[in-house]
């Protein structure tokens, strides 16, 4: 008998599990608090669009949701660059509040459908670092793959901890974090196979 076949609902079983398609969202989770005034908040949109790029051609939609206070999405999952490259021009620090509650924004990225990675991009210390592991841990548990990048000013100990892998996670000056999300697109698309930004500390 084989393991694999069709269900009453025409959906593939295998074992008797539901095979479901592997999600092709990819969330970019961003610090909107204080700190990320002036040149940081220019490299992130920068960097977004050139990640964006970077998967669109491979069949992934990306979604941009702000965290501060709370999170809050600021452009559904779309393989849209110029609508994307829009959304993101309208970022702003402390359009969310100050304060850097990462769980929050974890928590808006958990509910994003078909979710495969999430990009956390930071430069300061988590509020609720309990609440955002608790997250990130369910997100892993899924299946959802996780990058953090950090300025040096970030905790980097616990995003690493929060990332999929230790080169999952790396630590940045202010003025690399453009390239650094260019080549996490690089490493989403290897499979985790280091590069040059990620993996090391630039």
């Amino acid at each position: 008998m084989s393991l694999l076949r069709l269900g009453n609902n025409g959906n593939l079983l295998l074992g008797g599990q539901e095979l479901k398609p592997a999600g092709r969202n990819i969330a970019v989770l961003v610090d909107t608090s204080g700190s990320m005034s002036g040149d940081k908040l220019s490299q992130i949109k920068d960097g977004t669009v050139d990640f964006a790029l970077s998967v669109i051609p491979k069949g992934y939609a990306v979604a941009v949701i702000v965290f501060g206070d709370r999170g809050a999405v600021v452009c559904d999952p779309t393989a849209d660059s110029r609508a994307l490259t829009l959304k993101i021009a309208a970022l702003a620090v402390g359009i969310v509040g100050g304060s850097t509650h990462l769980g929050n924004g974890l928590a808006v990225a958990a509910k994003v459908p078909s979710l495969s990675h999430v990009l956390v991009v930071t430069d300061g210390q988590a509020d609720d670092s309990a609440k955002a592991l608790s997250v990130a841990a369910g997100l892993k548990s899924a299946g959802v793959e996780i990058l953090t990048l950090g300025t040096y000013d970030a905790d980097a100990v616990f995003l690493a901890r929060l990332a999929s892998r230790p080169d999952m996670s790396v630590s940045v000056n202010d003025s690399g974090i453009r390239s650094a999300m260019g080549q996490a697109g690089h490493l989403l698309l290897t499979n985790g196979v280091n590069t040059p930004a990620f993996g090391r500390k630039s």
